[in-house]
């Protein structure tokens, strides 16, 4: 819900739904003017993204949302036993992986798909790093 709607929704004094946790119905939660969208929020420990306008909304939303984070946090270049795989996705429709091997001496960087390489280097530790970098501005979408 966005910070516009909710100030259109308290000067209406309607109500508005969210799902506590470990909870699967809604809880309603009237506006009226004694409270404003800081207040809810405060009190009901929310974020604008955890309310709804229908009960039904907040229900469906609790019942079928997922949130998945993802991390690129390689291993330092010494930690590295036998190999270190990751394949991720750079953007839609582009899936990136990226390998090494001290057993093959190589690094690779490949774009899925394709079947390109993007970066191939000799196994060393100042090549990891450098295609450490190179996978990381894939990974946040800020490659140079």
């Amino acid at each position: 819900m966005r910070k516009s709607r909710l100030e259109e929704l308290r000067k209406q004094k309607a109500t508005v739904y969210t799902v506590f946790d470990g909870d699967k119905k809604a809880t309603a939660l009237v506006l009226d003017e004694n409270c404003n969208d800081n207040n809810v929020l405060a009190v009901a420990y929310l974020s604008l993204s955890n309310l709804w306008e229908t009960k039904e909304l907040a229900e469906w939303h609790n019942k079928t949302y997922a949130e998945r984070t993802e991390r690129f946090e390689p291993p330092m270049w010494e930690d590295i036993e036998d190999e270190y795989k990751i394949d991720f996705i750079e953007q839609p429709d582009k899936p990136i992986y990226f390998y090494t091997g001290k057993e093959i001496n190589t690094i690779f960087i490949r774009d899925v798909y394709e079947d390109e390489l993007i970066e191939v280097f000799d196994a060393t530790k100042e090549n990891y790093e450098k295609a450490c970098e190179i996978v990381r501005d894939l990974f946040t979408g800020e490659k140079k």
